[in-house]
């Protein structure tokens, strides 16, 4: 249920569910089938198969692996730049790529330009927007 998805190299990971009679819960059957594709999603509950953090990367389950030493400092490193973005627009990328998984891209089109908007009246984006102008201007 997670955005990003960061493994430690050592990782494994897979469904036991249907070697134990259980069949996926907590959202995994719908979640899956966006993360993965109906293949792989089917695949891995239905076979139970454990997948190393490479293999996990390659389908798309995971989307980043690092060593496991760097694991702590890798993450927090990419929560504290993504913090540190304006929140209007970090809130809109979420709500516009969810909302584009099940619509049309007229609807898609229409709620990216009243994001947009949205974005550009927020003192948070027109401060990003200067301070990343003037860092091209010093190129």
């Amino acid at each position: 249920m997670a955005d990003i998805r960061v493994a430690a190299r050592s990782a494994k990971l897979g469904l036991p569910d249907a070697e134990l009679g259980f069949s996926p819960t907590g959202g995994l059957t719908y979640l899956l089938n966006h993360i993965v594709g109906a293949s792989w999603a089917l695949h891995l509950a239905m076979t139970a198969q454990i997948l190393t953090a490479e293999e996990s990367l390659r389908i798309g389950l995971v989307t980043e692996v690092v060593e496991d030493t760097d694991l702590e400092k890798f993450v927090l490193a990419l929560a504290q730049r993504l913090a540190a973005y304006p929140p209007t627009g970090m809130k809109n990328i979420k709500r516009s790529f969810n909302m584009a998984l099940e619509s049309s891209l007229s609807a898609a089109l229409t709620l990216e330009a009243e994001y947009d908007a949205a974005c550009y009246r927020s003192p948070e984006t027109r401060q990003a927007l200067r301070n990343f102008i003037e860092a091209r201007k010093k190129r």
